[in-house]
C-alpha cells in the first residue's frame, strides 16, 4: 500500500528514476502485493516500454501465486496487449483474469470493450450479458451493456431500452431482498408502486441513459 502509493506519486511528479526504485522496493517487500505489480507495469507501459511492463505484469503473476486479486494482474496484462494489437493473447489473459476472480465483471468489461475496438460487438455484448448474469446487481456492468447498446444502434433503439429496463428489474428486486414485501404495510406497499411506476416511466427515457464509464475497461478493482 504505502511503496505503491508513494512510488504512484513520483511517477506523477515526473520522478521516474525514483519512482522506480520505490517500486523495486515495494515488489522486494511483498512480493505477493499485487497491485504494486500491477501499478508499476503500468508505469512502464505508459511510458512506452511495453517488454519491461510485460516482464513485470509475468513476474508479479510469479510471485502473487493465488493471491487474491491476481485476477488484476491478468486484466493489466489483458489490457496492455489489446491496446498494442495482440488479441490472441489480450483474450487468453482476460480468460485468466476471469477465472481466477469471484467477481470477474470487471475483467469482462474490460474484454468486452477490447472486442468493441476491434469491431466485434456480438462478442462484446456476450461479455456484458455475461457480466450481469454472474453480478446482476453490479449496476455499473449494466451500465456498460446499455451504453453498448447505443453505441451499436443508435439512442433509444430497442435493444437498449430493453436493456436500461432488464436494469431497473434488477434494481427493483435487490430493493425487495432487502425490504420485507410482505409485511403488508403501507410503506412497503407505496414504494413497490413507486418502483413500478418507476419501471415504466424509465423504459420511455432510456434515451437518457447514463453512458457507462469508459474507466471500467481501465485495469484496476472496482
Amino acid at each position: 500500500g504505502l511503496y505503491q502509493a508513494y512510488a504512484t506519486r513520483l511517477w506523477k511528479r515526473g520522478m521516474v528514476s525514483k519512482a522506480r526504485d520505490k517500486f523495486a522496493e515495494g515488489a522486494a517487500a511483498a512480493k505477493r502485493h499485487t497491485a504494486i505489480w500491477q501499478a508499476w507495469g503500468l508505469m512502464e507501459a505508459r511510458l512506452g516500454h511495453l517488454d519491461k511492463a510485460r516482464s513485470l505484469f509475468q513476474q508479479g503473476v510469479w510471485d502473487a501465486g493465488n493471491a487474491k486479486a491476481i485476477h488484476t494482474l491478468w486484466q493489466a496484462w489483458g489490457v496492455l496487449e489489446a491496446e498494442n494489437g495482440n488479441m490472441d493473447k489480450a483474450r487468453q489473459y482476460f480468460t485468466r483474469a476471469v477465472e481466477s476472480s469471484k467477481r470477474p465483471a470487471p475483467s469482462l468489461v474490460a474484454w468486452s470493450r477490447a472486442e468493441e475496438n476491434q469491431g466485434r460487438y456480438g462478442k462484446a455484448r456476450e461479455l456484458l450479458e455475461r457480466g450481469v448474469r454472474v453480478e446482476p446487481y453490479n449496476w455499473r456492468v449494466w451500465d456498460c451493456l446499455i451504453a453498448l447498446e447505443r453505441r451499436v444502434g443508435g439512442r433509444g433503439c430497442p435493444a437498449e431500452r430493453d436493456a436500461y429496463k432488464r436494469k431497473v428489474l434488477a434494481e427493483m428486486y435487490h430493493a425487495k431482498q432487502k425490504q420485507d414485501w410482505t409485511d403488508g404495510s403501507e410503506a412497503g406497499t407505496n414504494l413497490n408502486n413507486l418502483n413500478r411506476k418507476r419501471l415504466d416511466s424509465d423504459s420511455e427515457s432510456a434515451a437518457v441513459a447514463p453512458e457507462g464509464a469508459s474507466a471500467f475497461a481501465s485495469v484496476g478493482p472496482w
